[in-house]
């Protein structure tokens, strides 16, 4: 899939990113959106894994994604912004978390030496606005968190979706814009 440029136009560093790709299992498909990433500026963006990767080349690479929106978190300053962002791109080199994921946990800060070491996706985006912002985007506070968890919150604001009727009942959000 291409990403449209248009799209990266809209985007701030801070922004978050979830995809769907359909088929693909994931524990939280029942939810609708597969992978959650963060878009960190100059076409960048950072993921479980911990990897970056440049916005183009990722959606290049999936081309099964058939379905993408860009959240907003609201309320966040500048300042704020650039500590999220800098705290995400720090965790870089961190190996994805199944651990966290199988238990329905999620943490901020694991020891190295720790089974759980690193963070799935949603735990990576929610650990960096809880963390640099103290913002909570765990919609249900019950342990782990999922993709439609954050897309649910009313702490985030629709910047893109590309095709919003896809999303399927009961996860539709009624965004007015």
């Amino acid at each position: 899939m291409d990403f449209p440029k248009s799209v990266v136009d809209l985007m701030k560093p801070g922004d978050i990113i979830q995809i769907h790709i359909p088929g693909k299992w994931f524990p939280w498909n029942m939810y609708y959106w597969s992978h959650t990433l963060m878009y960190v500026g100059d076409n960048n963006l950072v993921h479980s894994g911990v990897v970056q990767e440049n916005i183009y080349t990722y959606f290049d690479k999936h081309t099964d994604i058939d379905n993408f929106t860009v959240l907003r978190v609201k309320g966040v300053t500048a300042g704020t912004l650039t500590k999220v962002v800098v705290w995400t791109k720090a965790q870089i080199g961190k190996p994805f978390d199944m651990w966290s994921l199988y238990r329905l946990t999620k943490q901020i800060d694991p020891p190295s030496d720790h089974p759980g070491y690193g963070f799935y996706c949603t735990e990576l985006i929610w650990a960096a606005y809880f963390s640099q912002a103290n913002i909570d985007l765990d919609k249900n506070h019950i342990g782990w968190i999922n993709p439609m968890e954050i897309y649910m919150n009313t702490q985030v604001s629709l910047v893109y979706i590309k095709d919003k009727w896809a999303v399927p009942l009961p996860w539709k959000r009624l965004w007015l814009w």
